[in-house]
Parts: C-alpha cells; structure tokens; sequence
C-alpha cells in the first residue's frame, strides 16, 4: 500500500508515514480545510490525525475493537463545528471537536458497516447526513446524527457501492447511488429515484465504484463514476445518461476517484487502480499513469524472507518495526517493475554487513554499523537506465574473522 503525498499534482512523491503503525489503508480523506493547513485522517485498524499536511500523524478514534473505519465524512463547517461521522463496522460515531474524542451513534446499529458517509453541504441549515452500506441500503439523519432511519425502500438490504450529494444539494436535492443492480439518481432528497445508467456497459462489470460531481455542477451539470470493469464514464445533463471517458486506461478495478477543486479551470481528475494512479488534464478525454512510488514495508507480502528472521521494535521506522537478523546467510528479496529501488534499513553499534544483489549480481556491501542508533533510512539506492523488471535481495553478511551483527532491515521503496 502506498503511503506518500502528492505534490506538484503528482509528478513527485514523499514518504508521509511517520507515526502510522501500518501501511494498509482503509481511508485516507482529507478535512475540508485540509488545503489551508487543515486535518487528514488515516485509518485501518484504527484512526489516526495528522495536523501537517501528512509528515507526523497521532493515533485518535474509537476503540480498536469496534473495528475497521470504512466511512468518514466531515461537516462542510468542520473548522468552525467541529464535526465528522465515522463508521468502524462495529460501531458508528460522532466527533464535534475535530477527531480528539466520538460518541457513539446507536441507531445506526453495531454490526452495520457503511462504505460511504455523505454530509449535506447544507449541513449547519439542515442536519442532513447520509450513511450507505454494502449490504444494508442508506440511512439518513436529519437532525445531526442524532437519531437515523433507512432512506427508500428500494435500497432495503441492498449492496451500495458508490453514493455521493450535489454540491448544490441544497438547491437540487440531486444524488447518485451505484448497487450491482445499477446506478440510480434522486433530485428530491431520496424520497423517489429513478435509474441512471443509461451508456453505462450492461453487465457485472458496470458496477458503479465511485461518484465525483464538478465543483460547478449547479451550471455544468456534469459529474464521472468509475466503473468495476469499464474504466471511467461521464455524464453532462446531471448524471441521466454516461458515455465513456477511458482514453489510455485500463479496464481493470478502478477503485478511488477524486475530482480537481478547481475542475472547470484545470479539467482535472485523478483514478486509483490496482494498476497506480492515473490522470487526465482533459475532463477524461485521455489519460496517463502518473510517475509513483509505493514504500514497501518489512512485512509486505511481496517480499520473501530466508533464514532466520524476526520483529524488532523501534522508533523512525516504517508501520510497526523492522524484521531483524543476525544469522549470515539470512536474506530478503523482492522483484519489482520501477526506474529506481532503495533499501531502507537502520544503522547502529551493533550493525552488520549485507550484500546488495540486483538481478542476480553483486551490487554493493553495505555497512550498518554506526556509534548512535538511527531511525530508518535509504542505505542503498541504484537507479536503472529505463523502467523494468528487476529483482533485488540483501543477504546478511559475516564479517571478517567473526559472526555477523545485527541487520535490521525497513522494507524497500520502488520509484517508477
């Protein structure tokens, strides 16, 4: 999983996760204040705030046990009020000081986990939130998240993937709702709906995984769903009918979308995938994969471990730890596709000797022995001459005349 910030709209890359005790991700959502210095939250088995734009992050939230976070969503008001809506499979809450403490909502239930949390823009005015479930429809509140009720019939049970409120809720009282049974549209605040599919691919494939509106929908009347097998649709009368925006993607699993602030200028839309993240600059006429880099902990699946090794605790390391040997001939190898491999590792007294292999060949032996002990840092970096498939692994070294120190090795990062 990735756990880096965007800058320069994606062009380069920075590792964001010091404090985090994991790198898999459940939600990574910005506050609405977030461009003006505010709050991100992150969460997987658990929640955790950072107030710098990502660089330190401190663990805040419900209690581990009510689950993993799978919905939040923030008052439009959020750096005057306050308040956000959480749902943690095992519990849904309510913040009104920002994230530091939640009560808990009890209509919602324990054991009804929501995929979506959306707040009316109008929310100071009219209360208005909406909570949607994979498996059991949509509820809403009207009074703050006081007390909630199911939204329609028609969602009874139902398998909600996607949800998302105008931007001009308050006026249109328009919203969009994806079920593996199609995507359906409501402009009187959920009290009737009709099906909105219309270009949109009739099969499985078709399902609606996310819903982003233009900024300035109220005039444009346009708004993008990424679909589960068929790439990224786009509607211009308000989300009734979709014709295809997938130029140079591909079809496969778009997961998040997120739409430009600042969209009518800049024509901006970023995808998640499981293949990276891509953009288009033109309102999805053509797309292209952005450069990236994904940081790959000691405990990623993608890495395989030889000899003996095991968890080490530390500070200024990535998620949890390290994994630690001292055995000669212990090694850890990852194959890759990328332009640019580090390995990130942690100096100190009693520091080894490993030897860096790239596909296959000796690369450089590296020293970890330091007077102080260190955070985690890039020991070894080789960048190649074009992007490929590579395979790197480091073998704990002996040094000469004795037994080998300690390696105690932070995973890998991949630029590509």
């Amino acid at each position: 999983a990735v756990r880096e910030r965007r800058e320069e709209g994606g062009t380069t890359w920075a590792d964001r996760s010091n404090g985090l005790e994991t790198l898999y991700t459940s939600l990574l959502v910005p506050a609405p204040t977030y461009a003006g210095g505010g709050p991100l939250f992150f969460a997987h088995r658990g929640l955790w705030r950072s107030g710098d734009l990502g660089r330190t992050w401190r663990d805040v939230g419900p209690e581990r046990r009510y689950g993993i976070p799978r919905a939040l969503g923030f008052s439009p008001t959020f750096d005057v009020d306050g308040i956000a809506f959480l749902n943690a499979g095992r519990g849904s809450f309510r913040t009104a000081d920002g994230g530091e403490t939640w009560t808990e909502m009890p209509d919602l239930g324990r054991g009804r986990t929501m995929s979506v949390a959306a707040v009316s823009p109008a929310f100071p005015d009219d209360g208005t939130v909406y909570m949607a479930s994979k498996k059991d429809g949509i509820w809403r509140s009207t009074d703050g998240g006081e007390s909630w009720a199911p939204l329609h019939e028609r969602f009874a049970r139902a398998q909600v993937r996607a949800f998302a409120l105008s931007p001009a809720f308050a006026e249109d009282g328009l919203m969009l709702a994806g079920t593996p049974d199609g995507l359906f549209v409501s402009d009187d605040r959920g009290a009737s709906w009709s099906t909105a599919h219309g270009g949109l691919p009739e099969d499985g494939g078709a399902t609606v995984q996310a819903i982003v509106f233009s900024p300035a929908f109220a005039e444009d009347r346009v708004a993008f769903v990424s679909t589960q097998r068929h790439g990224v649709h786009r509607s211009s009368d308000g989300g009734r009918t979709w014709s295809a925006a997938n130029a140079g993607l591909p079809r496969d699993c778009p997961r998040a979308l997120v739409i430009s602030p600042a969209f009518a200028d800049d024509r901006t839309l970023f995808l998640a995938t499981h293949d990276w993240v891509w953009a288009t600059r033109d309102a999805g006429a053509t797309w292209s994969r952005l450069p990236g880099r994904v940081r790959l902990d000691d405990d990623h699946p993608s890495l395989r471990y030889e000899g003996l090794w095991g968890p080490a605790a530390g500070d200024e390391v990535c998620g949890q730890g390290v994994a630690a040997t001292a055995s000669p001939g212990a090694a850890v190898t990852l194959s890759f596709e990328g332009e640019t491999i580090e390995w990130w590792a942690r100096r100190g007294p009693d520091g080894g000797l490993a030897r860096v292999e790239l596909d296959g060949r000796e690369a450089a032996t590296v020293d970890l022995r330091a007077d102080t002990t260190t955070g985690s840092e890039p020991v070894f970096r080789r960048r190649f001459d074009a992007p490929g498939f590579h395979a790197v692994r480091v073998v704990a070294a002996a040094r000469e005349g004795g037994a080998g120190d300690v390696i105690r090795s932070d995973g890998f990062a991949v630029e590509f």
